[in-house]
């Protein structure tokens, strides 16, 4: 009984999360998240991804960066990459219970978006918007390629996100919905590694 009252809880907390999003067939979902301190400019940086499982093998990905002033107060930058496509999932190859990895088979498309200033000196390099299922002569002009060029170039196919699933231990309550790793670079939830700012940076379209 308890165990079904955890899960009826727990299906009623993700409902509520889900409910906030913009992505009306969200099933569930996984996140990780690092940061890091840029000291010559005395910047914050914070990345985040997740992943939300839209149906039985559809998903969409989504990486944020937002980079704020300490000294320098103040919104410096914030991008948006959303990537939808199909997967599969098997048991984790690190042999956790918990843990499935889902490899994202398709990139099928692509939204990208960023603001401020903070993207100066990247190739795109200014507040601007692109989605290659509503691809525009505007937005092949901004990036010198054509929609199909695009995805080739940005996809995240074939990528591989370990994530612990709650829902395959409920009786384990230390366990939450969380990316683990990805690429097999595995995430702490703190100050940021090398090596997870470099699988956030993959993530990214600059």
């Amino acid at each position: 009984m308890k165990k079904r009252i955890f899960s009826l809880l727990i299906a009623a907390m993700l409902l509520m999360a889900f409910s906030c999003t913009a992505f009306a067939d969200v099933q569930t979902s996984y996140s990780a998240y690092t940061n890091n301190f840029i000291d010559a400019v005395g910047w914050y940086q914070s990345f985040d991804a997740t992943l939300y499982i839209t149906g039985e093998n559809t998903y969409e990905l989504v990486y944020k960066a937002n980079i704020f002033g300490t000294t320098d107060p103040g919104n410096k930058g914030e991008k948006t990459v959303i990537y939808s496509g199909t997967f599969t999932s098997a048991p984790a190859a690190d042999g956790e219970d918990s843990h499935l990895d889902i490899t994202l088979d398709t990139c099928d498309n692509i939204y990208f978006e960023q603001h401020d200033k903070a993207w100066g000196r990247n190739e795109l390099n200014f507040q601007m918007m692109l989605n290659t299922a509503a691809w525009t002569d505007d937005m092949e002009d901004f990036c010198g390629m054509a929609a199909d060029e695009f995805l080739e170039a940005h996809s995240v196919a074939g990528k591989v996100i370990t994530v612990e699933d709650l829902f395959l231990d409920l009786d384990n309550q230390t366990l939450m919905n969380r990316v683990v790793a990805i690429d097999g670079t595995e995430f702490t939830g703190g100050a940021a590694t090398e090596d997870e700012l470099a699988a956030m940076a993959a993530l990214s379209i600059d």
